[in-house]
């Protein structure tokens, strides 16, 4: 998976049917897909760093 931020936004290209998961630092879960599509665009990230989870493989990310 490619796991990458830009203003404020956060974009995840994963296999099709992925399971996607992203969690602020505090343990929240902020967006939850069990079967996403190729590219997800999540707009608008309030945190300064999140965690996503892409099926078996954790990325942590700075929110720029």
């Amino acid at each position: 998976a490619n796991v990458y931020s830009c203003n404020k936004s956060l974009f995840i290209e994963a296999a099709e049917g992925a399971s996607i998961r992203v969690f602020n630092m505090a343990g929240q879960c902020l967006y939850a897909n069990p079967f996403a599509n190729a590219l997800i665009t999540i707009n608008n990230i309030t945190e300064n760093s999140v965690i996503v989870l892409v099926n078996d493989m954790v990325y942590k990310l700075m929110i720029k």
